[in-house]
């Protein structure tokens, strides 16, 4: 069983399966990685994260992100501006906001309301918006939430001119799909990892917290002052990237062929048992 989730760890092993469990954050996820890791067969990690966990650690190279947006696995359509009702010419900006109110989001801050209004508001200003939030909005900026099914939402951000929120994973899935990335929230994990990696190596993330907010609003007006020069340099750096690291999707298949190859896993009789 591959899994994120401690509970995914927790019932493979149950019923006595292989256990996988992927932490892209490893450490500084906390409880969430506490409860996960330590029961899991093996644990992999980009090799981006700076965490040893022994000698069942197994390291891809590159984000998570590449498992499903590998060119190999995803083929953006330039069609989903039509579906969005973006006129011609005109730039397109994708905005995520999230709750914060997982496990792992605990005491995490983003942008507050009235930043929001303003960030949407400026971006207006110069081109089309779409909002993907997992809270309520004002009734104001409600018209522009995103109403496409998720399974396009991918398209939208690789359609996208730029990507600004608080959300790590979109982030970085903007960045590997080669558009320009701001992204402002106090959760510093990812940028120890991923996000850190994708921001020094390949300048395809930009990273801020609350205190760091000038600097993250002087980010956003030199993407602004040049969208098709900073797309073309998202661009690039992506193809950068995917050339540095692995088709995630494929090194997950060899490692969980490796494993059931194997015997059945350690432990798995003492488990079904249900002996301590």
């Amino acid at each position: 069983m591959l899994t994120r989730n401690p509970a995914g760890v927790h019932a493979g092993r149950l019923v006595g399966a292989w256990t996988v469990y992927d932490s892209v954050d490893g450490r500084a996820a906390g409880v969430h990685f506490q409860l996960g890791a330590p029961l899991a067969h093996v644990i992999t990690s980009p090799n981006w994260l700076d965490e040893d966990y022994g000698p069942r650690h197994r390291r891809y190279r590159g984000p998570k992100e590449l498992a499903y947006l590998h060119p190999d696995r995803f083929t953006a359509d330039p069609g989903v501006r039509a579906e969005l009702g973006v006129p011609d010419g005109q730039p397109l900006f994708v905005v995520r906001f999230v709750a914060n109110d997982a496990v792992h989001d605990a005491h995490t801050v983003g942008l507050d309301a009235a930043q929001r209004t303003a960030l949407v508001e400026r971006l207006q200003a110069r081109g089309h918006v779409v909002i993907s939030s997992e809270e309520a909005l004002p009734d104001e900026l409600e018209p522009l939430r995103y109403r496409l099914g998720p399974e396009r939402i991918h398209h939208v951000l690789a359609a996208a001119d730029l990507f600004v929120g608080d959300s790590g994973s979109m982030a970085a899935e903007a960045g590997v799909l080669g558009t320009p990335s701001l992204r402002l929230s106090s959760w510093v994990g990812p940028v120890r990892g991923y996000l850190g990696c994708m921001e020094r190596d390949y300048g395809l993330v930009r990273c801020f917290t609350p205190d760091t907010r000038a600097g993250f609003d002087a980010a956003l007006g030199e993407v602004l002052a040049d969208l098709p020069r900073a797309k073309a340099g998202a661009q690039a750096a992506a193809a950068r990237l995917i050339a540095d690291c692995d088709d995630v999707t494929a090194w997950y298949r060899a490692l969980l062929d490796e494993l059931v190859a194997r015997p059945e896993p350690p432990g798995r009789r003492r488990l079904l048992r249900g002996t301590p």
